[in-house]
């Protein structure tokens, strides 16, 4: 072989090496990089879960310390009827009545509880009055208010309105004293002929309205 022939051969192999050298090199940085980012990985996916966890955790026991606030007698759907209002019945007591309302009731001022007066309650209630006589209660009076009937009739509702709860049994007549109407509503029942239910208006709406045992809730004066 000649000088020349063996210089490239020399060559020839000097170049392979260096190749097969920078190859191995290439792998290798390839394999540390899939290495270093599979582990990047994991730890990025890693936060989310563990983050997760204590969201869900702070969620439950948000939930678990949740508290509702209390419902005064009106929320709890205190309604009034031919025959009382919430648990007070028509027939009992100023003693009863009062205890049945856990004491939110403030008794007439005369001290003569067989003469006609009217008992206040509290609370709310503002703004209903139980009609006594005889030391009994034996009407109701709603003289402001958001309270309803248990049909849901209620202060400013429409003339119209309150003939289509009672359908039937409205009988509409002029104020006594008042350029209104009284919207008379006699009960369902056979047993309840002896009640009534009577709203003022204005002309338009409800401004007041008193439910009853006949005759006190037909007295427009009260106990004047």
């Amino acid at each position: 072989m000649s000088r020349r022939s063996a210089a490239r051969v020399a060559c020839a192999l000097i170049a392979l090496t260096a190749c097969t050298q920078g190859a191995d090199a290439t792998l290798d940085s390839a394999r540390l990089t899939a290495t270093e980012t599979s582990a990047d990985s994991s730890r990025v996916h890693a936060v989310p879960l563990e983050t997760a966890a204590v969201r869900d955790s702070t969620s439950a026991a948000a939930a678990a310390t949740v508290q509702l606030p209390p419902t005064s007698g009106a929320a709890a759907g205190t309604v009034v009827t031919e025959r009382g209002v919430g648990p007070v019945r028509l027939g009992m007591t100023i003693a009863q009545a009062s205890s049945a309302l856990h004491g939110g009731l403030t008794a007439p001022r005369s001290t003569d509880t067989s003469s006609c007066g009217y008992a206040t309650l509290r609370g709310a209630l503002a703004g209903v009055r139980l009609m006594t006589a005889g030391g009994r209660v034996v009407r109701v009076d709603v003289d402001r208010g958001t309270t309803r009937t248990d049909a849901g009739a209620r202060i400013g509702d429409a003339e119209g309105r309150v003939e289509r709860l009672y359908a039937g049994r409205v009988k509409s007549g002029p104020s006594k004293y008042e350029s209104g109407h009284s919207l008379v509503v006699t009960p369902a029942a056979p047993a309840d002929s002896g009640y009534r239910i009577v709203f003022e208006t204005d002309g338009r709406v409800v401004t007041k309205y008193r439910a009853g045992r006949r005759p006190e809730v037909e007295y427009v004066e009260g106990c004047g």
